[in-house]
C-alpha cells in the first residue's frame, strides 16, 4: 500500500501517528506531529534550493556584532560557558545563518545536553530547510531523533511519534517501524495521560498494512488494556467496538483480563497521577510528587515503572543532578540483583547523566565512585559548581579513588588537590577557596595517614603546601600559616624550619579569612591575624623550648595584639549592655517584666487593654477592633480594605527594566498603570521583582495574563498580590520575614533573596512588628507601657 494511501487509512494527513477516525474513544487528538510537518514537500526526492529572497537576506550589524561577540566568548572559553553558547544559538538562529547555527549546536551538544523543547527546535529547523533535498533533509531529522530520544526522550511521547512519521517519510520498512513502535510502548507507552497516543498510532500502522494485521491490532488493544492509562475506560469502549465489527472473537477472555488488570493498576496510581497533572504545581512540589510515585512503584516491585517514571521526572527536570543520582544508583541496584556481578552503572548512562548535570556535585560522587576513567576524572575536576562545598565534594572523591587500596597514588591525589585550588581560584572569591583549599589539604593528609603513605608521598604533599605558601591570598592567611606551621610540627621537621614559618608570617603580617571586612577594619584584623599567628607559636614553645617561650612571651607581652582586638570587642559589649540597661533591659526583657507586673485583673480593666479583646465601638479606631477568630486574610481586609486590591506581583524580571518600561509592558489602554520596581537597600540595584497597580480590575486581569511572556529576553511571572502572610513573597511571620530565600528553578538561575517590602512583618498575631521609628516603651501622659494595640493604632494613623 502506497504511503498516502496509509495515511489516508490511519485517519491523519502525514501519517499513522493518530487513532484512525472509528477511534471515537477520545484518542483521536494525537495529532502531535504537526510540530514537523512539511506540508509543502513534493512527494519525490526534488532538490528544493529555489529559496525566497528572505533566506539569504543578511543581518544588520548590530546584530552580526552580536554574534561574533558571542562565538568568540564561545570559542574563548572552548564553548564551556553553555549560558553564552545558548544565546549564540538563539542569535544565529534569529538571523537565519543556519550553517552556522548547526555548527553551534553541535558543539554546544558536545559538552552539554539539549532539553526536548530544544531538540524540537533543531529539528523542526532541519525539515523546514527548503534549501535541501527532502531526503537529506528527512535523514538528518532521523539522526537527531535518535540521538534527542537517547538522550532526553525516553519517555517524550512527542518525540517517539515525530520519529515514526519521519521514518514514514524516508519509506522505512514495516519491520523497522514496527521495531520503533515497540520500542515506544516499553517506554512513553507508560505514560499516564499521553501513552495511549504511542498505542493508538502503532495500531493504526497494523490496520494500514495490506491486508490489515488484525491479529496484531487485537493483541495491542489487549495489551494496552492491561497498562493503567486515563483514558483506559474510553479505550475499552473502542475495543469492544472493532471486536464487533471486525468480527474478532475473544475465546480465552483476555479482553476482560487485560481490562481488570488495567483497573486495578489505574486505581492505585490515580491519586500519585492527579497531583502530577496539576499544572500549578510549583516545581519543587512536582518533584516531591514523583518521588512519593517512584517511592510506590519500587514498593510494590515494578522496575519498568520505575524507570519510566525516572525518566518522565528527568524530561520535566533534566538538570537535577539529584534526581540523575538517585536514578543511577536505583539502576546500579537492580543491575546487581540480577547477577552476580559487581553493582555499576553503565558508561552509557554516566555520559548522558554529567552532559545534562556538569556542575552538580552530588551526580559526580555516583559516577566517580562507579569511574575512574580519565575522562571523567577530567571534567569533574573542572566543573562549575555554584556550591564550593559541593565541589570539595567532588575533589575528594577523586583523592579517595587515587589513594584507594593497589592503585594507591599520592601524586595523582595531590595533582587532583593542585587542580582544585586553580579551578576554585578562577570561580570563589579569595577567603573562600582559601579556607576551603585548608580543607582539603587537611582530608588530604588524614587519608594519606590512614593509607599508611610513604616519606616520598609526604613529600609531594609539602611541596603542594610550601607552593601555596608563595601565593598571595595563602601568604597573607593567618589560618594558612598555622596550618603549614602545624603540618612541619606533625612531620617532624627542623626547628628552624618551623619557626622561620612563624616569623616569616609575622614580619609580613596576616588577617584571618574568617574575619568579616565589612564589619572590622583592615587595622583589626591585622591584629587579630597576627595575635592567633603569636598564640599558635607559643603553644610549639611552650612544648619544645621553654625557654625560649619565656623569652617570647615577655617580648610579646602575651600576644598583645590578639588581646588589644579582644579587650576592645569587651569593651564594646560593655558599651552595648549600658545602653540596654539605660532603657530598662532588651525588649524581651521589658516585655516579660511587664508580664509579671500587671496581674491578671488589671489586664481586664479598660485602662490596660489586652491584644484584641475589645469589640469596635461607633466611631472608633481601628486599634479597637476585634479581630479574634478571623483568619489572615480576614484580619488584613479589615484593617486595610484598599491594600492590594488590583495590584500585580511580578517576579523574574530583567535587571535593567526600568518602572517606566514595565508600567508600558502592562498599558493595556485601561486605566492608569504605575509600577514599583523593588530594589537592594545597599547597593540600589533591582531586585528583579515588582508591584505594578491598576486602577481598573480588566487592567489587572488582562496583565495577569501576560505571565509567561518575554520582557528583555526573561519569561516574566505574574501573580495577583496579596497582603503579607506567614510564607509569602512580601513578608511573612518570623519563618518567612525576608520573603522566598534564595533558590533556583530548573531551566536557569532565576530566584534568589526576595524583597525585603514588608521586612519581619507578620510577627505572632500576623498584622507586623511596628517599625522602630513609631515604638515606644512608655507613654508621654501616662507614664504606663502602651500595648500592642496602641502600637498598632499609631502604625495605622501614621500609614494614613
Amino acid at each position: 500500500m502506497a504511503d498516502d494511501e496509509e495515511m489516508d487509512d490511519a485517519g491523519l494527513h502525514g501519517g499513522e501517528t493518530t487513532v484512525p477516525r472509528e477511534d471515537v474513544d477520545g484518542e483521536n487528538d494525537a495529532d502531535e506531529d504537526s510540530e514537523f510537518e512539511d506540508d509543502d514537500d513534493d512527494s519525490e526526492d526534488e532538490d528544493d534550493s529555489e529559496e525566497s529572497n528572505s533566506e539569504f537576506e543578511m543581518p544588520d550589524d548590530a546584530d552580526m556584532e552580536k554574534i561574533m561577540a558571542l562565538e568568540r566568548t564561545c570559542e574563548e572559553n572552548d564553548w564551556s560557558d553553555y549560558v553564552a553558547a545558548l544565546k549564540l544559538i538563539d542569535a544565529l538562529r534569529n538571523a537565519k545563518l543556519r550553517e552556522r547555527c548547526r555548527n553551534a549546536r553541535e558543539k554546544y551538544n558536545e559538552r552539554f545536553a539539549f532539553d526536548e523543547a530544544r531538540w524540537q527546535e533543531w529539528i523542526r529547523d532541519e525539515i523546514e530547510n527548503k534549501s535541501e533535498p527532502k531526503t537529506e533533509r528527512y535523514t538528518r531529522a532521523d539522526g537527531l531523533f535518535r540521538r534527542a530520544i537517547e538522550e532526553c526522550g525516553r519517555a517524550s511521547v512527542h518525540l517517539h511519534l515525530g520519529r515514526a512519521r519521519n521514518a514514514m517519510e524516508l519509506g522505512a520498512g514495516v519491520t523497522e517501524r514496527r521495531a520503533m513502535y515497540e520500542e515506544a510502548v516499553s517506554g512513553p507507552g507508560m505514560n499516564y495521560i499521553d501513552g495511549h497516543l504511542i498505542w493508538a498510532a502503532y495500531r493504526a500502522f497494523e490496520l494500514a498494512q495490506a491486508p490489515p494485521n488484525v491479529t496484531a491490532v487485537k493483541k495491542l488493544f489487549f495489551r494496552q488494556l492491561a497498562v493503567p492509562h486515563a483514558s483506559s475506560e474510553a479505550t475499552a469502549n473502542t475495543a469492544r467496538q472493532w471486536m464487533e465489527e471486525a468480527k474478532v472473537e475473544d475465546t480465552s477472555n483476555a479482553y476482560e483480563k487485560a481490562l481488570a488488570t488495567g483497573k486495578e493498576g489505574k486505581k492505585i496510581r490515580e491519586p500519585f497521577e492527579v497531583q502530577l497533572a496539576d499544572e500549578n504545581t510549583a516545581p519543587g512540589q512536582r518533584l516531591r510528587a514523583y518521588k512519593n510515585y517512584i517511592d510506590f512503584e519500587i514498593s510494590i516491585g515494578m522496575p519498568d515503572r520505575v524507570v519510566h517514571l525516572y525518566e518522565r521526572a528527568i524530561l520535566e527536570a533534566p538538570y537535577v543532578g539529584e534526581l540523575w543520582r538517585d536514578y543511577g544508583a536505583y539502576l546500579a541496584s537492580i543491575e546487581g540483583g540480577r547477577s552476580d556481578t559487581t553493582v555499576s552503572v553503565s558508561e552509557q548512562f554516566m555520559r548522558r547523566a554529567v552532559r545534562a548535570c556538569p556542575s552538580s556535585g552530588a551526580l559526580w560522587s555516583l559516577v566517580l565512585t562507579f569511574s575512574n576513567s580519565t575522562a571523567f576524572v577530567g571534567r569533574a575536576l573542572n566543573a562549575k559548581c555554584r556550591d564550593i562545598d559541593e565541589y570539595g565534594g567532588i575533589v575528594m572523591t577523586c583523592v579517595d579513588n587515587a589513594l584507594r587500596g593497589d592503585q594507591h597514588d599520592a601524586y595523582m591525589a595531590v595533582g587532583f588537590v593542585r587542580t582544585a585550588v586553580e579551578q576554585m581560584k578562577s570561580s570563589f572569591l579569595p577567603y573562600i577557596y582559601v579556607g576551603k583549599t585548608i580543607e582539603l589539604l587537611k582530608e588530604l593528609e588524614h587519608r594519606m595517614m590512614m593509607t599508611h603513605s610513604s616519606s616520598e608521598d609526604h613529600a609531594v604533599e609539602l611541596k603542594l603546601i610550601e607552593d601555596l605558601a608563595e601565593i598571595d591570598a595563602f601568604r597573607d592567611a593567618s589560618e594558612f600559616q598555622i596550618y603549614y606551621a602545624e603540618y612541619l610540627v606533625k612531620h617532624a621537621a627542623k626547628k628552624a624550619t618551623i619557626l622561620s614559618v612563624y616569623d616569616k608570617a609575622l614580619n609580613r603580617g596576616t588577617e584571618p579569612i574568617t574575619l568579616s571586612k565589612k564589619t572590622v577594619d583592615d587595622a583589626n584584623r591585622r591584629k587579630f591575624g597576627d595575635g592567633i599567628v603569636m598564640r599558635s607559636k607559643m603553644r610549639y614553645l611552650a612544648m619544645v623550648d621553654r625557654a625560649s617561650f619565656d623569652i617570647f612571651v615577655r617580648k610579646t607581652h602575651l600576644a598583645s595584639s590578639a588581646r588589644d582586638y579582644e579587650f576592645e570587642q569587651v569593651c564594646e559589649r560593655l558599651d552595648v549592655k549600658n545602653e540596654m540597661n539605660k532603657r530598662g533591659g532588651s525588649r524581651r526583657e521589658r516585655a516579660a517584666r511587664r508580664r509579671v507586673n500587671a496581674p491578671r485583673a488589671v489586664m481586664d480593666t479598660a485602662d490596660v487593654p489586652r491584644k484584641r479583646a475589645r469589640d469596635v465601638p461607633e466611631g472608633g479606631d481601628k486599634a479597637d477592633m476585634n479581630l479574634t477568630g478571623m483568619d489572615h486574610d480576614e484580619r488584613v481586609k479589615t484593617l486595610f480594605p484598599d491594600r492590594d486590591l488590583q495590584t500585580a506581583f511580578v517576579k523574574n524580571i530583567s535587571w535593567d527594566v526600568t518602572e517606566a518600561e514595565l508600567a508600558e509592558f502592562f498599558d493595556s489602554r485601561g486605566g492608569t498603570v504605575s509600577a514599583r520596581i523593588i530594589k537592594d537597600r545597599a547597593s540600589g540595584k533591582s531586585r528583579g521583582i515588582a508591584y505594578v497597580d491598576f486602577s481598573e480590575e480588566s487592567a489587572l486581569n488582562a496583565a495577569i495574563m501576560k505571565s509567561g511572556q518575554e520582557l528583555k529576553g526573561r519569561a516574566i511571572d505574574v501573580q495577583r498580590s496579596r497582603p503579607p502572610d506567614g510564607g509569602s513573597g512580601r513578608g511573612g511571620g518570623r519563618g518567612g520575614g525576608r520573603g522566598g530565600g534564595r533558590g533556583r528553578g530548573p531551566a536557569g538561575r532565576s530566584g534568589g533573596r526576595m524583597s525585603h517590602v514588608g521586612g519581619r512583618s507578620g510577627g505572632r498575631g500576623g498584622l507586623g512588628l511596628m517599625p522602630r521609628s513609631l515604638r515606644s516603651d512608655v507613654d508621654d501622659t501616662t507614664g504606663q507601657a502602651k500595648t500592642n494595640a496602641d502600637f498598632r493604632a499609631m502604625f495605622v494613623k501614621s500609614a494614613e
